[in-house]
């Protein structure tokens, strides 16, 4: 995965050991471990609690490929795409600055989650309009990944997942808001 193990990633591993952890010290405050120290019974309950009780409730569902669905299907959204791609494209040839591999196995320029929020703010949408949170799940909702996708792929958009990010972003405008 793109920056496994450096200081801004976790592997598998690392994630897990963590988890543990904050189980187990979560469950420290509510029930001392046994008396004859841990066992797998107390991880896994820790773990189980963990999980059922602060992490589920609080997991949302992002209705990615739903609105991928929608947003390829519709006749309507793909008029008004063609319309405004002589406004998305020097945008997005503007910020997109990382090397990547397209579908065609050309080298091309991609679109850094940095960059789409540098974007975001110049355009006043962060603040006002959206939290960086939200325009952070916007961003990763547009990566199209697949199981068969190389696994070493970077987090970039390419200019189709552009254009899917500008549809979220618009998705979730509320004019209302504006001053």
């Amino acid at each position: 995965h793109y920056a496994a193990g450096s200081l801004y990633a976790f592997t598998f591993s690392e994630y897990l050991e963590g988890l543990i952890c904050t189980a187990l010290e979560l469950a420290t405050g509510a029930k001392p471990p046994p008396a004859g120290g841990l066992d797998s019974e107390y991880v896994l309950t820790s773990v189980r609690y963990l999980l059922e009780e602060h992490v589920l409730p609080n997991c949302c569902r992002g209705e990615v490929l739903d609105f991928r669905y929608t947003l390829a299907n519709s006749a309507t959204l793909s008029e008004a795409i063609d319309v405004i791609r002589p406004l998305i494209d020097p945008l997005y040839d503007k910020y997109a600055d990382m090397p990547i591999r397209v579908v065609s196995g050309k080298p091309g320029m991609g679109f850094s989650l940095r960059n789409f929020l540098e974007m975001c703010q110049e355009a006043s949408l962060v603040g006002a309009q959206l939290s960086h949170v939200q325009v952070k799940t916007v961003f990763v909702n547009s990566l199209q990944i697949s199981t068969d996708a190389d696994a070493a792929r970077k987090p970039l958009l390419n200019r189709n997942e552009f254009q899917e990010a500008i549809c979220r972003i618009a998705y979730r405008y509320d004019a209302s808001k504006d001053p």
